[in-house]
C-alpha cells in the first residue's frame, strides 16, 4: 500500500511539471491591466483574451469576456495589442516548425503504461499471496 502512495505521488508531481507552463494564465495574477479608449476614459481592467476581426476580448476580474473595437482603444493599448499578437505568431511559427513527435504525449503515454503494469504487478503478486495465506 505505501509503494501505491509513494508511486501515485510520483506521478502526480510529474504530470504536474509536464503540463506546466511558464507565465501561467493571466487572471491568476491579480495585476490586471488597465485598458483605455482613445479619448484617454477607462475601458475596463482584465486581461487580453484573444483578437479577432479587428476586436480585442479582454476577460475582467469578474470572468467576464469584454469585446472592444481594436480602433477605439487608445494608442498604447493598441501596440500592446500589436505586441501581443506578434508573440502569439511568433510561437505558432515555431510550433508548425517543429511539428513531428509530440514528446510531452510521449512521455504521458509511457507514464501511464508503466504505472498501468506496476499497479497490475502489484495487485497479481498480493493476489497470489493472498491464495498462499488461503491454501495453507
Amino acid at each position: 500500500m505505501k509503494q501505491k502512495l509513494i508511486l501515485t505521488f510520483l506521478f502526480g508531481v510529474f504530470a504536474y511539471y509536464l503540463f506546466a507552463h511558464p507565465g501561467g494564465h493571466g487572471y491568476q495574477d491579480k495585476r490586471a491591466k488597465t485598458w483605455h479608449f482613445k479619448d484617454g476614459t477607462i475601458a475596463t481592467k482584465g486581461f487580453l483574451s484573444i483578437t479577432k476581426d479587428g476586436k480585442v476580448y479582454i476577460e475582467n476580474n469578474h470572468h467576464e469576456l469584454l469585446t472592444f473595437p481594436i480602433d477605439k482603444m487608445s494608442i498604447a493599448d493598441q501596440e500592446f495589442i500589436a505586441n501581443k499578437e506578434s508573440k502569439v505568431k511568433q510561437l505558432n511559427i515555431a510550433k508548425d516548425e517543429n511539428k513531428g513527435l509530440n514528446y510531452s504525449a510521449l512521455a504521458l503515454s509511457l507514464l501511464y503504461a508503466s504505472l498501468f503494469i506496476l499497479v497490475g504487478l502489484i495487485g497479481y503478486r498480493q493476489l497470489k499471496r493472498a491464495q498462499k495465506r488461503s491454501n495453507q
